[in-house]
């Protein structure tokens, strides 16, 4: 697969979006039964770490792309500059995951037009913080000015032509933090669960209140025993 899609970027064929289109439909129609997206066609979840042990102060991209509720893609790398605040290295990232977005969206669509489907609408962009959805829309302070060319192109694309849709996560359950930076046992143990399909539950906090339950189930299994 990664042959064929390397191929496909240099020279297109006829084959090559035939045979990601065999693996697109083997995910669709099998299916995977703890899959969150496993009914979308295409999402896209994007993350930063500010300025994460870096010399010269540079933040950490990451970037997960999901094909029917299963990971396709990811993107971990350091941003090419440094950024001034936590919003402008979200909102790099945010611009990566974007045109990943686009060219996915390009490319799934034509597998799916080859197979007889239907083509992939607004794509789904998942991101962490508050700040974004002001930016994206043109609302700019003094402070955010030097954002400007990047919220209008995101401006562009969600409002103007509708190929993505910007749509706000709670941190703990962004996929993508687990390719920005390290995290807790916990935090990584529940979005493990969630990108390889053995996930029980998709909530942070319903994660945690089962994780308190089986820890007092076992302390009074003990103290019975005892």
């Amino acid at each position: 697969m990664g042959a064929g899609k390397s191929r496909y970027c240099c020279v297109p064929s006829r084959s090559v979006p035939i045979c990601i289109g065999r693996d697109t439909q083997l995910k669709r129609f099998i299916g995977y039964p703890n899959r969150r997206h496993k009914d979308t066609p295409l999402c896209v979840y994007s993350d930063s770490d500010f300025a994460s042990r870096d010399p010269l102060a540079r933040s950490v991209t990451g970037v997960l792309v999901v094909l029917y509720g299963s990971p396709f893609y990811a993107v971990s790398s350091r941003q090419t500059c440094a950024s001034s605040s936590s919003t402008e290295s979200e909102l790099l990232a945010l611009n990566t995951s974007a045109r990943l977005a686009m060219y996915m969206r390009t490319l799934l669509s034509t597998c799916l037009k080859v197979m007889g489907q239907p083509r992939v609408g607004a794509v789904e962009i998942f991101y962490d913080n508050s700040s974004l959805p002001s930016v994206s829309k043109g609302m700019l302070t003094k402070r955010t000015r030097h954002l400007h060319v990047k919220g209008c192109w995101l401006y562009y694309l969600a409002k103007v032509l509708q190929t993505v849709k910007l749509t706000y996560v709670n941190t703990k359950e962004n996929w993508a933090d687990t390719f920005t930076k390290a995290l807790v046992r916990e935090r990584f143990r529940f979005l493990r669960y969630i990108i390889l399909g053995s996930a029980s539950c998709f909530s942070w906090e319903t994660f945690q209140a089962s994780k308190r339950r089986a820890g007092r189930a076992t302390r009074n299994t003990e103290s019975t025993t005892g």
